[in-house]
């Protein structure tokens, strides 16, 4: 994946929801559209930069596997 660390935060967000009801899980569902959102925004950003789209095109998902 593009963002592995975008990954790792998602997992974290996944495993406060479980640790903290529903209260976490409404947390998470906020949190992971902003991350996606941020992951979208950095992309466009990186997109100036050499060689950016040659990576992008070689390392296909952004953040989960054969999903986005």
């Amino acid at each position: 994946v593009r963002h592995p660390l975008y990954l790792g935060e998602s997992f974290v967000f996944a495993g406060a929801a479980l640790v903290l009801g529903p209260w976490g899980a409404v947390a998470a569902a906020v949190l992971v559209p902003l991350l996606a959102w941020r992951i979208t925004v950095e992309e466009r950003l990186l997109a100036a930069e050499p060689g950016w789209a040659e990576w992008a095109a070689r390392v296909r998902w952004r953040l989960v596997p054969f999903v986005w």
